[in-house]
């Protein structure tokens, strides 16, 4: 909940600076929310996989599939974070074509791309820790 107000906050402060950064802001956090959205598939997928693996009694194949979820989603969001990073003037032009934010959302998208990476992976971990227990 806290994170979410952070965001909600951040998002109004931005707003302060004007439309456009706003605009831009916006492309950059929904870029980051669509990315996010398959760490957390990789994570609901991991919680079934282990925790079924973890009643059957095979730890070792419970503890493969968390390390396999682990690095599906590290792979993914770094694959993110460089096309991000590649692709950071084409990927705004497919949410708005005002020139002003198009000048300015790409700094906005190119400067997370270390983030999206951990940030996957701390999505991926909720899951087979969560599978693991139950």
């Amino acid at each position: 909940m806290f994170e979410m107000g952070a965001f909600a906050f951040s998002a109004l402060m931005i707003g302060w600076l004007g439309a456009v950064p706003q605009a831009a802001h916006q492309i950059a956090i929904n870029v980051a929310g669509v990315t996010y959205m398959a760490a957390s598939g990789i994570a609901a997928a991991a919680t079934i996989r282990v925790g079924h693996l973890r009643g059957a009694g095979d730890a070792a194949g419970a503890r493969q599939a968390g390390v396999a979820a682990y690095w599906l989603a590290f792979g993914f969001m770094s694959s993110m974070g460089v096309v991000l990073v590649l692709a950071r003037h084409l990927v705004p032009q497919l949410y708005n074509h005002d020139p002003a934010v198009l000048a300015q959302a790409p700094r906005c998208c190119s400067s997370r791309p270390a983030s999206r990476c951990l940030m996957g992976c701390k999505w991926w971990a909720w899951g087979p820790c969560a599978g693991w227990k139950t």
